[in-house]
């Protein structure tokens, strides 16, 4: 199932991360840091996220679209899926 899928994900990119030390952890890769910087990244991530969801809920999709655009211009890219939005640094 998909929340055994995700715990075995999860333990991998512990164990290469922090034991093999040949894959940065998910944070570090999206951030470019590691520790609280990171996790304070995702958490606001995730707040935005969330505004610009209630926003596509309330047909407001200019504001929707700006969140969107706002973070492109910092460097982080929103793709919608059918699961909800997700982000990721934009490629250089």
């Amino acid at each position: 199932d998909a929340a055994s899928k995700a715990g075995s994900l999860q333990m991998f990119d512990t164990y290469a991360a922090e034991v093999l030390g040949i894959l940065k952890s998910r944070d570090e890769l999206l951030a470019g840091e590691s520790g609280e910087n990171a996790q304070t990244l995702d958490d606001v991530m995730q707040v935005l996220l969330e505004l610009r969801k209630e926003a596509r809920a309330n047909k407001d999709f200019a504001t929707s679209d700006k969140i969107r655009d706002l973070l492109l211009q910092k460097g982080i890219e929103v793709k919608d899926t059918k699961e909800g939005a997700t982000w990721s640094k934009k490629k250089a």
